[in-house]
């Protein structure tokens, strides 16, 4: 005798399944490597290596005179500058309907080169949106205060607070 009532209960688990699967899919890898770095994921810190596959919410941080290339599905490039630390917040990409991703860069500095797809890059104080734009993007100290700085060098860059309550762009 079938169980009727146990469907719903493996309809949970095949969904359940196939979200896991999406979850650990490849956004990215590591294009070149010069020195040391590392990519934090689920609590555990594993020594980055080029042509490493990188995931949704991993974060990759360079060592002193280090440098680190990742080159995502949707064609865009990031290139970490020594002792610099960014996080892989959101990240959605579909060939047909373009995509959005959110870096946040937590410290030192990153090149983005970007694609069509909606980019924006977070920082303690500031956030920057773009498409079809090359960056270049700090967060440091200065006077033990924190500031981020970008910098357009190709296209259009929107700059916000990182704080709501302030207005303006």
């Amino acid at each position: 005798m079938f169980k009727w009532h146990l469907i719903p209960l493996f309809i949970t688990l095949i969904i359940s399944l196939s979200t896991a699967a999406f979850a650990e899919e490849n956004i990215g890898k590591i294009l070149a490597l010069k020195g040391k770095a590392v990519v934090e994921r689920d609590k555990k810190k594993i020594t980055a290596k080029k042509n490493q596959g990188l995931l949704l919410k991993d974060t990759v941080s360079t060592m002193k005179a280090s440098r680190l290339k990742m080159r995502f599905v949707d064609d865009s490039i990031l290139t970490l500058g020594e002792s610099s630390r960014v996080a892989i917040k959101e990240y959605i990409y579909s060939k047909d309907k373009g995509g959005k991703s959110i870096f946040n860069l937590l410290d030192g500095k990153m090149r983005s080169i970007v694609g069509k797809a909606r980019f924006e890059i977070h920082t303690p104080t500031a956030v920057a949106a773009a498409r079809g734009t090359i960056i270049l993007s700090e967060v440091g100290r200065l006077a033990g205060k924190l500031f981020a700085t970008f910098i357009c060098l190709e296209g259009e860059v929107e700059v916000m607070s990182a704080d709501p309550s302030i207005p303006g762009k």
